[in-house]
């Protein structure tokens, strides 16, 4: 019988009831199992009804090295070992593997986020996924008596972003709205772990999933556009310039954007064009002068948005782009016109 055989069948045998002395051992830490095996087992014992079980485990569990226990969380860490210590570790390392652990749900990072210290609601609200997926986290965190200022500051910044990006998707004609197909959880984290398996990483890792760029560009377009509407900033890079409309669109009308980020996107020609319909539809974006300029000057922008933009630039930019070439003809015109009558 292998390695792994022997720990599944002393698993079972302590969960059967059956040896009163194993399972006390096993509520104690004692058992001889791997230490990712014995500590979830741990977990169920202490959350069995068994008040002696209950009591024993918990005070083993309590006793853990909290490195020991970050390693094995990260490695290994299933949803409810996720929310036990979520629940009852008040360690920083515990805490913040959990908060940032891609099986973490919004309940769990609820629990936490009403008692993390400064330093973890900062780590917290990185995770966008779990806001936009539930709100309720950032009641959450406001429930904690420790709320930082800037905790408090991009708390409002999330709620602002969140209510004008539902009124965005609202006011889009119906054709255009992200066609969302349902996707669980487990399904996104089993697509991770099996393009991790098939596809060499190359280059810098994505922090949320751990992808490299090659290997986010092999998930099937339903994940990818899971990932993208809650994705980080690495993400948001990658997935904007995705080559299918589906995925683009989404970061564009899903993804809580930075003015610096907006800039690059108008000015990019590696983008789809639907990326620029929704920029020169949202008056919003169109009220920050380097996004106008940018759209303005990018040759892969359709020539009737890029006309109506030019009006808008100032003399100095009206100057460069009636010679540059790069753009089309009609835009250079227009920009020459307009040049000649504000110069003056």
């Amino acid at each position: 019988m292998s390695t792994k055989d022997q720990s599944e069948s002393l698993v079972e045998e302590v969960l059967s009831g059956r040896n009163r002395e194993l399972q006390v051992l096993a509520a104690k830490g004692l058992a001889p199992l791997p230490p990712e095996t014995l500590i979830s087992l741990q977990i169920r014992l202490a959350l069995s009804g068994d008040m002696e079980l209950v009591t024993l485990a918990n005070a083993a569990l309590g006793e853990l090295d909290p490195t020991l226990v970050a390693q094995v969380m990260e490695d290994h860490g299933a949803d409810q070992d996720l929310t036990y210590f979520a629940e009852t570790s008040d360690h920083p390392l515990v805490l913040e593997t959990i908060i940032r652990h891609r099986r973490s749900t919004p309940k769990t990072l609820k629990v936490i986020a009403k008692r993390a210290s400064p330093d973890l609601q900062e780590i917290l609200l990185l995770r966008q996924d779990m806001i936009i997926d539930d709100p309720g986290v950032l009641e959450a965190l406001e429930e904690n008596p420790e709320l930082s200022t800037y905790s408090s500051r991009r708390i409002g910044e999330y709620r602002q972003h969140l209510l004008f990006r539902k009124k965005i998707i609202e006011e889009l004609p119906i054709e255009e709205h992200p066609d969302f197909e349902e996707v669980t959880h487990e399904e996104v984290i089993a697509a991770i772990d099996k393009v991790r398996a098939e596809i060499e990483p190359a280059g810098d890792e994505e922090d949320l999933t751990g992808l490299t760029e090659v290997q986010i560009r092999a998930l099937p377009v339903k994940i990818r556009m899971q990932l993208a509407r809650h994705a980080g900033r690495t993400m948001r890079n990658i997935l904007v310039r995705d080559k299918n409309p589906l995925v683009a669109r989404t970061v564009m009308l899903e993804s809580m954007l930075t003015d610096s980020e907006l800039e690059l996107i108008a000015g990019s020609r590696s983008v789809v064009d639907d990326v620029f319909q929704i920029i020169s539809r949202n008056e919003r974006w169109l009220q920050k002068y380097p996004v106008i300029a940018a759209m303005a000057k990018n040759p892969r922008v359709n020539i009737g948005v890029a006309v109506r933009l030019v009006p808008r630039l100032s003399v100095r930019d009206l100057r460069a782009l009636r010679r540059d070439y790069n753009v089309s003809q009609q835009v250079r015109r227009t920009a020459d016109r307009l040049y000649k009558i504000k110069r003056v």
